[in-house]
């Protein structure tokens, strides 16, 4: 039993990191596109065609962020999948024993 709990650990230890970089990677989107926006704000700055690439970009830089959170959120539910199968099996694996 040992043994399947520092698997489990491992795993954990995997996915937490993996969120982790997840995460980083959508803060990083988020300030992008926060830089994209205050440029956009001030399109006196710009030609018409600048901003429309701006505009563009604005937009490819949501999608990719929409993107990132329904990543997380299926990360989350892999996470939760992979935990209550550890204790299902766990409570079959207990009643075994018995």
């Amino acid at each position: 039993m040992m043994e399947k709990i520092k698997n489990l650990i491992i795993v954990l230890t995997e996915e937490l990191k993996y969120r982790e970089n997840i995460l980083q990677f959508c803060k990083g989107l988020e300030t992008t596109l926060w830089g994209l926006e205050e440029q956009a704000n001030f399109p006196e700055n710009s030609a018409q065609t600048d901003q429309e690439q701006l505009n563009q970009e604005i937009n490819n830089q949501r999608i990719k962020l929409s993107n990132c959170r329904k990543l997380l959120d299926a990360h989350e539910v892999k996470v939760k999948e992979l935990l209550k199968s550890y204790v299902t099996s766990e409570a079959s694996c207990n009643s075994c024993n018995k």
